[in-house]
């Protein structure tokens, strides 16, 4: 069905997690979306964004080519200074702010959702806001899975001006500076997703110990 079963659990910070895969090198032809995280001065992506396109450039093998890039707007600029084409570039209205979900509609818009048995599509965000980009692709239609940057030599945050867990301190939109910003931010929205999702466990509960 529409909802297809999607593992989580709390981790120690409180928010939810997506069941991560390992972060191998992707097959050509793979849909890749790519949710940015936060945004630099004078419409510059930002560090973390330009360290999850180092992730998808370098361990992902996106520089091999042969992958549809479906990408946010500071995303899409972070791939292509890394000289990747990308076949998508979810743009806001001029001066205004787009949500994950109105980023998801864009996508959805040029790529519609695939037969079952086709391969999933590849979901590319920061550690913490991955599970509630997973599932609202899920919820669109898709089959998704996220390849995990916790721990992958291709993600190295630091390089980019981050902090140890991917935030970058001079991003403009203040909640994602730092995990004591985003937390309480990400935690609402959450709450609001499995609010409005029947069963919601398949999404919120944690699984079995």
């Amino acid at each position: 069905g529409l909802l297809a079963e999607s593992p989580a659990k709390r981790n120690m910070l409180g928010l939810l997690s997506p069941q991560f895969v390992p972060a191998v090198p992707l097959a050509d032809g793979q849909r890749i979306f790519c949710f940015s995280f936060g945004e630099g001065p004078e419409l510059d992506p930002g560090g973390s964004n330009r360290g999850l396109a180092a992730f998808l450039v370098g361990r992902l093998g996106a520089s091999s080519g042969g992958l549809e890039i479906f990408a946010q707007r500071e995303l899409a600029v972070a791939v292509k200074e890394l000289g990747v084409d990308v076949t998508f570039t979810a743009e806001p209205q001029p001066g205004g702010y787009i949500t994950t979900q109105q980023v998801l509609e864009q996508f959805r818009n040029q790529s519609p959702p695939a037969p079952a048995d086709e391969r999933p599509a590849v979901i590319i965000a920061h550690p913490h806001h991955a599970w509630r980009c997973l599932v609202l692709t899920t919820l669109a239609g898709y089959v998704g899975i996220v390849p995990d940057p916790r721990t992958s030599a291709g993600l190295q945050w630091q390089r980019f001006g981050n902090d140890d867990d991917g935030y970058d301190p001079e991003s403009l939109q203040a909640h994602t500076r730092s995990f004591e910003t985003f937390h309480p931010y990400e935690i609402r929205h959450q709450h609001g997703i499995c609010m409005q999702i029947h069963n919601s466990h398949r999404f919120c509960a944690s699984p079995p110990s």
